[in-house]
């Protein structure tokens, strides 16, 4: 999934997808016996959580579509 695709989504759908790719993320981390990969996948992860929360703040503040602003 492109970043367009993601920014097509509605708000709560795509904080969803932002958390679900992070799971991902943590996942594969668990998985891999190299330390310097599994630390990039936990960058990663935490970037998407970042990501969710931003959306998840701007979802509570009501504003619907924040990447117009």
């Amino acid at each position: 999934m492109s970043f367009g695709e993601f920014s097509d989504l509605p708000l709560l759908e795509r904080i969803q997808k932002y958390r679900a790719m992070a799971t991902d993320a943590r996942k594969q981390a668990e998985m891999t016996s190299s330390q310097t990969a599994r630390r990039s996948y936990v960058v990663i992860a935490e970037h998407w959580e970042a990501l969710a929360a931003d959306a998840q703040r701007r979802l509570g503040s009501g504003k619907k579509n924040w990447l117009l602003e």
